[in-house]
């Protein structure tokens, strides 16, 4: 396995679902972290892989199992896994989702946290992540003449959130998301490429020598038991229609665990232990596809930051769900070896 590192240049849009409510008034979830279909479109892009509209509109996931099987197909690899953060250069960080906000937890301490009580100390965060909300215009090009004259779309005032990394001191930080990939790429030394949204740009590079902080990741496709803690969303997938609460016979991707006792959720996060770990789940978006211009479905997920206990490999034959994971989904590190 080789690295990928990815170092953003300036402020990010990173949602993980649609804007919901009304277009200007609306509110977006983030992570932090972009999602992994994100970081895949970016591959296929920079690999020059083009997407046949007909098979992505027959694709459950419009295109990611189409580019996934152009990438790799042939293996139960994941593509990508992470990601983990690299903060200012020289600590390395996991996303925790929890109820008090999104934050980059030190890799160290969270390698070394008891899953049975899992409780993280307050000086162990490296940066919360911060949304700043702005109105945003679209515009479209009318022809009236030469030049073009610009218009706002109709109804296209909106809301939109950048993502930023401030320390505890209220410092802004720096971060590079680093991922495990299948193979040497050979993109060159670096790459500016599209990242973020609004045309907002990021360096990517890549290494033959796969860093240290990489070496304990996987993916729940070749995961072995034991304790891990989710990098990635960790994608639910109903059986059927009835699937209303998480019972481990009604969803995809549970079926590595005895019962709802592994899943032992987020750590809290104090210097004192006052509360358990709680689960957390949340509906996230598939990202959008740049192919039929239209936003993939959304389903539920485990958000990162969670940790369960794996206790046999996944059986899992299912091609949506064994895409979602080959793509980078339900990534995870271990913590306890």
């Amino acid at each position: 396995m080789t690295a990928l590192i990815i170092k953003p240049l300036g402020i990010m849009r990173l949602g993980v679902t649609p804007i919901y409510g009304s277009s200007f008034l609306g509110m977006v979830q983030t992570f932090g972290i972009p999602l992994p279909s994100t970081i895949l479109g970016m591959l296929g892009n920079l690999l020059g892989i083009r997407l046949d509209k007909e098979q992505a509109q027959e694709d459950p996931l419009l295109g990611i199992g189409v580019l996934v099987k152009k990438l790799r197909d042939d293996s139960k690899v994941s593509i990508i896994s992470g990601p983990i953060v690299r903060v200012n250069k020289t600590h390395y960080a996991i996303p925790l989702y929890s109820k008090e906000g999104v934050f980059l937890v030190n890799m160290e301490a969270i390698m070394k946290v008891d899953p049975e009580k899992p409780q993280i100390k307050k000086d162990e965060i490296l940066a919360n992540i911060k949304v700043d909300f702005q109105p945003g215009i679209a515009l479209r090009d009318t022809i009236n003449g030469i030049p073009f004259d610009k218009s706002a779309k109709k109804g296209y005032m909106y809301r939109r959130g950048f993502v930023r990394y401030i320390s505890s001191t209220g410092k802004g930080v720096k971060v590079e998301f680093l991922y495990k990939i299948w193979r040497f790429l050979n993109l060159g030394t670096e790459n500016i490429i599209k990242f973020g949204g609004e045309g907002r740009l990021a360096v990517i590079s890549e290494t033959k020598t796969e860093p240290e902080e990489l070496k304990h990741v996987t993916s729940l496709l070749n995961a072995k038991p034991g304790y891990y803690i989710t990098l990635s969303p960790y994608p639910l997938v109903p059986k059927n229609e009835k699937a209303l609460y998480l019972d481990k016979n009604s969803y995809v991707g549970l079926e590595t665990i005895d019962s709802l006792a592994d899943i032992i959720g987020i750590p809290s996060i104090g210097d004192e232990i006052k509360r358990a770990p709680k689960i957390r789940i949340i509906r996230l978006g598939l990202g959008f596809s740049e192919v039929l211009c239209r936003r993939r479905p959304q389903i539920l997920a485990l958000p990162p930051g969670t940790i369960i206990h794996i206790k046999r490999e996944l059986t899992v034959k299912e091609d949506l769900y064994i895409n979602l994971l080959k793509a980078g989904y339900a990534s995870l590190l271990k913590i306890k070896r």
